[in-house]
């Protein structure tokens, strides 16, 4: 219906009755005195204009409730959407969660197989260590090392064999001395220890020379150089002279303690007290190391 509804009253019958429609669908029948059908007029004007209002507010309310309902379906779907966002989320943090566990799962394996070669490389060295000693298949035929990839150092208890050659030039012994000694420094055996300085001249009880290097160390395990000096029986040594020297004189003991001095075969009167023989000249009178072969007479 369009429109604003308009109350229309007719006048029916000889009875004075008058009929009021509203529209063509509201009939409405009055009867009475004439104030009487004017009041039921007003009041039926004031029913329908509270119907039109209470229409109106209806369709206001039910617009509203249209809107919210919009809203709220729209509120859901949002709601929906954030929902399957999360769920995503959640899917892809129990990933990461999943393959950082199988990350520390690798690292861990990775540190078992790192420990277990430790262990197997310990057993190995255990193993080489323990085995029993290298044997060739056959004898006099192989070498340890070569002449130009030597080892630096070996270390072992005993060794038995044939040297053919060694770095330095004496053979020497550790003896306990007296006092400390200094390589060079010519002994004889006495003192309060096994060893003491020559204090004289041609002294025949010289025994020999403090060594600097010696090539084959004998009785190595007495002591230490500061307690046990090594003395060079025999072979090529730095020998402390005092004086002149020249090739091929012998040494003899000289009157300063540990000291040697040159001397010709004419002044030597007794092979006893030769220390050794002078291997290049000495032009200085001070005391000063001298280059000589100890043993030789």
């Amino acid at each position: 219906m369009s429109g604003t509804p308009q109350l229309i009253f007719t006048l029916e019958g000889d009875q004075g009755q008058i009929a009021a429609n509203f529209g063509p669908y509201l009939p409405i029948q009055v009867a009475g005195t004439l104030q009487q059908m004017l009041d039921t007029i007003e009041q039926t004007e004031t029913s329908v204009q509270n119907a039109m209002t209470a229409s109106a507010a209806a369709t206001t309310d039910a617009a509203n409730a249209a809107t919210s309902a919009t809203a709220a379906a729209t509120s859901a779907s949002n709601a929906a959407t954030s929902e399957s966002n999360a769920s995503a989320s959640a899917s892809a943090a129990a990933s990461s969660a999943s393959s950082a566990a199988t990350s520390a799962s690798t690292a861990g394996t990775s540190a078992a197989n790192a420990s277990t070669s430790a262990q197997q490389a310990a057993n190995s060295a255990l193993t080489v260590a323990t085995m029993a000693p290298l044997t060739p298949t056959t004898d006099n035929t192989l070498s340890l090392g070569t002449s130009t990839r030597r080892y630096s150092n070996m270390y072992a208890v005993n060794f038995q064999g044939v040297a053919s050659s060694a770095l330095y030039a004496d053979l020497a012994e550790r003896y306990q001395a007296d006092c400390y000694m200094e390589p060079g420094d010519v002994v004889m055996l006495g003192g309060e220890k096994e060893i003491t300085k020559t204090n004289s001249a041609y002294c025949p009880n010289v025994f020999g020379v403090v060594s600097t290097a010696p090539a084959f160390k004998m009785n190595a395990g007495a002591g230490d150089d500061s307690t046990h000096p090594y003395v060079a029986l025999a072979g090529r040594i730095p020998v402390k002279v005092v004086g002149k020297a020249k090739k091929g004189q012998r040494l003899v003991s000289s009157g300063v303690p540990g000291v040697a001095m040159a001397v010709d075969l004419s002044d030597v009167t007794s092979f006893f007290a030769v220390i050794g023989r002078v291997l290049a000249d000495k032009t200085s009178d001070e005391i000063d190391l001298v280059e000589a072969v100890v043993g030789a007479k």
